[in-house]
């Protein structure tokens, strides 16, 4: 599993990061001068973990039929190669003023939502006959590129609605230039639901959900979003999109950037999800578990989401390589990822007490 990652704690740094393409202009450029920065940060802390990726709001006015940057409109399909070409510089632009090598391009940031900013707008069918362009632009880059795709504004618009997902895995060519299928996280599959659309039966590819910003609504609502998109949802990764407008300030961040810590912090690149036998149905003040482990040294680190009162919960790891203890981490009112005392394993059971309103990790390694 990859994981945007920040520990305002320990400031580990970031394993993915999302960068702004402007080719407007119909040269590569880049949104916003931090992102050079970033991108070196990203591979500072994270070294060959960090996947760096870009993605363009819009084609340049004249590759659209509505000759405008924003308001969504379509690229015109004379120019699908010319705006392939700009994408595929981009690589090497950013490396030259980065020095970083970029895992993967998207075909298109939201391709189902006109914006009144920079946007372009994309049919399921269109979004295939570009790839099958792009592509093969981004295959013959040394190091070569992904694409990433279709990172509709809705989550319900890759499986069904729009859907592109079904779309790129029917097309041969397309499927096989397609590294990770991404998403956003907005409209009707958003914050206070436990339920994301799940990829169909035999997909092989990543699925990443690569943009969301809540806002200000806690770190219940963060914690119960990632829940979702890891269990029904089958993602792979989860991007939080930091803005100074819900983060103003990096050293006194939001609860809620704690609450993705609880996730981040400790469910490694690497790591996978196992399955959680005997939890309740999911409701109002339930508590929500997912769990991950390590293949690499058995760490096991168990979520647990807590909407509701203090209550006391108990876990049985399966398996023969039982940690010896685990640790919780607790986010909640009064903490911001505090680590208890260390919690006895004993026949690879435990019972532990969660605090109200609380995210807690239980951390653990034979």
């Amino acid at each position: 599993m990859q994981t945007l990652l920040f520990d305002p704690v320990n400031g580990i740094g970031l394993t993915l990061l999302r960068i702004g393409i402007d080719g407007t202009s119909g040269s590569p450029n880049i949104m916003g001068a931090a992102a050079y920065a970033d991108g070196q940060a990203c591979v500072k802390y994270a070294g060959s973990a960090c996947k760096v990726w870009a993605a363009p709001w819009s084609p340049p006015a004249g590759d659209k039929d509505n000759d405008n940057v924003n308001n969504g409109g379509h690229l015109l399909t004379t120019d699908y190669a010319s705006w392939a070409k700009v994408l595929a510089a981009f690589p090497a632009y950013y490396k030259a003023n980065g020095g970083v090598d970029l895992y993967a391009i998207s075909a298109q940031n939201e391709p189902d939502f006109t914006a009144s900013y920079q946007s372009c707008i994309f049919s399921s069918a269109q979004m295939v006959a570009f790839i099958d362009v792009l592509g093969p632009a981004l295959a013959a880059l040394n190091p070569p590129v992904k694409v990433l795709a279709a990172e509709p504004d809705n989550w319900g618009n890759l499986w069904g609605g729009d859907g592109y997902g079904p779309a790129i895995l029917a097309d041969s060519m397309a499927t096989s230039y397609v590294g990770p299928l991404a998403t956003h996280d907005y409209g009707s599959t958003s914050a206070g639901t436990y339920a994301r659309p799940a990829p169909p039966a035999g997909n092989t590819h990543h699925v990443w959900e690569t943009e969301c910003t809540p806002g200000d609504t806690g770190a219940i609502t963060l914690a119960t979003m990632v829940y979702a998109a890891f269990t029904t949802g089958g993602a792979n990764a989860w991007h939080y999109w930091w803005t100074e407008a819900f983060v103003p300030n990096v050293n006194s961040p939001p609860p809620q950037v704690y609450a993705l810590g609880n996730f981040s912090k400790f469910v490694r690149p690497g790591y996978y999800r196992v399955d959680v036998t005997g939890a309740p149905t999911p409701s109002g003040s339930t508590p929500l578990v997912v769990a991950f482990a390590s293949p690499a040294d058995g760490t096991v680190a168990i979520v647990v989401v807590n909407g509701g009162g203090a209550q006391n919960v108990s876990f049985f790891v399966s398996g023969s390589a039982w940690p010896a203890s685990v640790t919780p981490y607790v986010t909640s009112a009064s903490s911001k990822l505090a680590a208890g005392a260390a919690i006895t394993v004993s026949g690879g059971r435990f019972s532990a007490s969660l605090a109200a309103q609380s995210v807690t990790t239980f951390v653990g390694k034979p």
